[in-house]
């Protein structure tokens, strides 16, 4: 199947196909994407059972979304040159379970397992506002503390519990460490890819790895660690943004993808730092900066706590040139257009009363 085939089998699909509504450039860059990433025999096979195409019927935007996340992955992998790249890759026969991308960087060997989870963001309401809050980790007595911040507020605002997607995450280490190579061999290096929307699913997603009480990578996590170990680095992103609402300024690579990666801290027998840092090359990360950012420098222990838990959003507002922050969002999301609005009036409130003085 060559390349004007594959255009004109999208040309015919219908309104509802995320491909059919998106601009050329994003179709164009998918169809590179998909000749760079897959054999010329196989082209047709994945076209139609994995993105639908011509077949629409059991098309899914969430679906789409998924597997362009992961076409995204596996197509920067090999552009970047590595050697013995290869999709969908199994790595324990006979077991069929595959990681999505496999290469050598130098004498390590990396493998990347994609994840994209579905996430409901409230839509802002001005007129009815409501403030969530967010347990990061699963402290044994959240819903005490939960009470305590309603009654703090009382009727001025109201008040809930927003969603905790812990379980989910969970549930990708898990899978991703029966994917990886497992015994590993000298060099191997497992890195879990998440493509989340914003910098604030990023931040909530980085409380479940690193929270005192549960996360994954902290001190106290709920699941064995075990039942993850292959799982070397996390790598949290807003990678779903780039195939929903920023199609538009996409190119199908990593370039211009916020990333922060995140190194477990216990690792797994043999595992080294100059195997993470070698995975690691594949990808324009911003680790080193963020590395570097202290949100906080006082010496008040809770609001250290607070900063940190914070510091992927801050460093992103607070940090990022203002070029840098364009490209890694050229379309904000709702929760990011509501914290700017949001911010825009108090910033007003702040300024109104003296102008009447």
């Amino acid at each position: 199947m060559d390349r004007p085939n594959i255009l004109g089998k999208i040309a015919a699909l219908s309104g509802k196909h995320i491909l059919k509504q998106s601009p050329a450039s994003y179709v164009e860059g998918f169809v590179d994407a998909l000749m760079n990433v897959y054999p010329a025999e196989s082209l047709e096979t994945v076209l139609q059972q994995k993105f639908h195409v011509p077949d629409e019927t059991h098309y899914s935007d969430k679906t789409f979304c998924e597997l362009a996340c992961e076409l995204t992955v596996a197509n920067h992998v090999k552009l970047t040159g590595s050697p013995n790249f290869e999709a969908e890759k199994k790595l324990n026969p006979p077991s069929d379970k595959d990681v999505d991308a496999f290469c050598s960087v130098g004498s390590h060997h990396v493998a990347v397992e994609v994840k994209c989870p579905e996430l409901s963001i409230d839509e802002y309401d001005s007129a009815n506002p409501i403030f969530k809050i967010s347990f990061m980790g699963r402290y044994p007595d959240h819903e005490q503390k939960f009470e305590e911040l309603r009654k703090l507020t009382g009727s001025a605002m109201q008040v809930e519990k927003a969603k905790r997607l812990d379980n989910k995450l969970k549930d990708y280490l898990v899978s991703a460490h029966n994917k990886f190579r497992n015994p590993s061999q000298p060099g191997d290096a497992n890195v879990l890819f998440v493509a989340l929307d914003d910098y604030y699913s990023m931040q909530e997603w980085n409380g479940y790895l690193f929270s005192d009480f549960g996360g994954f990578f902290g001190p106290r996590p709920y699941l064995k660690r075990e039942e993850f170990q292959q799982v070397d680095v996390v790598i949290l992103s807003n990678l779903q943004s780039a195939h929903t609402i920023g199609r538009a300024y996409h190119d199908w690579t990593l370039r211009n993808i916020y990333m922060i990666p995140r190194i477990t801290g216990n690792p797994r027998p043999g595992l080294d730092d100059h195997t993470v840092a070698a995975a690691l090359r594949l990808f324009p990360h911003e680790l080193s900066g963020f590395g570097a950012f202290q949100p906080y420098s006082g010496l008040d222990d809770n609001l250290w706590t607070a900063a940190e838990f914070t510091k992927i959003t801050h460093y992103a507002v607070e940090k990022l040139p203002d070029a840098d922050r364009k490209r890694y969002f050229p379309v904000p999301t709702s929760r990011m257009k509501a914290t700017a609005e949001s911010a825009a009036r108090s910033e007003t409130e702040k300024v109104t009363p003296s102008i009447g003085t």
